[in-house]
């Protein structure tokens, strides 16, 4: 299901890292769910993407979601 640009987002220490390396350089962080047809719809978009995607798939890491609602909610 993961293309070669796609990096695996599973655990929340990934996530720290991704966020702490967003306030030196851009980061592309996509929340998919494989249930949802727009996501689907947006994963085919976020494929066609040069750079690299960071991939939090709802399913398989729900904590890592859920902590991605509660980080953003607070900014």
């Amino acid at each position: 299901m993961t293309d070669s640009h796609f990096t695996p987002v599973n655990d929340t220490e990934t996530l720290n890292q991704l966020l702490t390396r967003s306030h030196k350089e851009p980061v592309i962080l996509f929340k998919h769910s494989t249930t949802c047809p727009i996501s689907a719809n947006a994963y085919k978009q976020m494929s066609q993407v040069k750079s690299d995607v960071s991939l939090v798939v709802v399913q398989r890491a729900r904590d890592v979601s859920n902590e991605i609602g509660k980080t953003r909610s607070e900014r």
